[in-house]
């Protein structure tokens, strides 16, 4: 990976410059690697993920990218930033679900099933339910007969678990686990939590590299958060 020109890529379509350790991710996942990520609540997490899928260089990894959070405000967060992004590039954008082009976003929600087989998106934002009642070969909303439609979508893509340390440990936690390990050799994984007090063993459980933001980088990403949430504020006073 170029760093100079990934820096760059990064800054066109965040509006913003990348922190080291977004760059460090990107590397880690350009060669394939499974990431366990911790960084702060306002690091910019979901864009250490979000942009390298974007990049052209991205070619030969895998096609679909499964964003998966614990709840449906997060989600419509995310994939309105993601929308935001492919939109500077011409990327097809359909909001409502129904459009003949497939759209490079979509959302699967309980609340918007614009998505339900994992299929038409090359990005699907979702929640934890839909994404693991797919790892089960159960997904909601779906005749019996489709039932291993969405596994087979999952074993095939970058799966993102954002905030991960919300799942309960002995049940949603475990499933995620046991699913990606089974697809470990067809899939990408990357776990992300803003906290720091995740199990040593976690790490090993999930046969990932561990990346944490250093003290300085975690300083950085918080002032460049309080410095956003200033901007905002004077901005709707405006």
């Amino acid at each position: 990976m170029n760093e100079e020109a990934y820096r760059a890529y990064f800054s066109s379509v965040t509006s913003f410059s990348p922190h080291d350790y977004q760059v460090e991710v990107a590397g880690l996942l350009f060669e394939g690697r499974n990431v366990l990520l911790k960084a702060p609540t306002g690091a910019g997490k979901a864009w250490a993920v979000l942009v390298p899928f974007f990049w052209e260089d991205w070619i030969s990894r895998p096609a679909r990218l499964i964003y998966a959070l614990p709840l449906r405000t997060l989600a419509q967060g995310i994939y309105r930033e993601a929308l935001d992004a492919v939109g500077k590039f011409g990327k097809p954008v359909d909001t409502a679900g129904r459009g003949s082009v497939a759209p490079f976003v979509t959302i699967q929600t309980g609340e918007q099933p614009d998505d339900p087989f994992f299929e038409r998106g090359k990005i699907i934002i979702t929640t934890y339910d839909q994404l693991l009642s797919g790892l089960l070969c159960g997904p909601y909303s779906l005749s019996s007969r489709l039932h291993n439609v969405n596994a087979a979508a999952i074993a095939g893509a970058l799966v993102v678990f954002d905030e991960f340390h919300l799942m309960p440990p002995d049940k949603a936690f475990l499933t995620a686990v046991a699913g990606i390990r089974t697809f470990r050799r067809l899939c990408q994984s990357v776990w992300m939590a803003a906290t720091a007090t995740t199990p040593s063993r976690t790490e090993s459980a999930l046969g990932t590299d561990c990346f944490r933001c250093s003290q300085r980088q975690r300083s950085d990403a918080w002032h460049d958060t309080l410095a956003t949430k200033r901007q905002f504020r004077i901005s709707c006073h405006d």
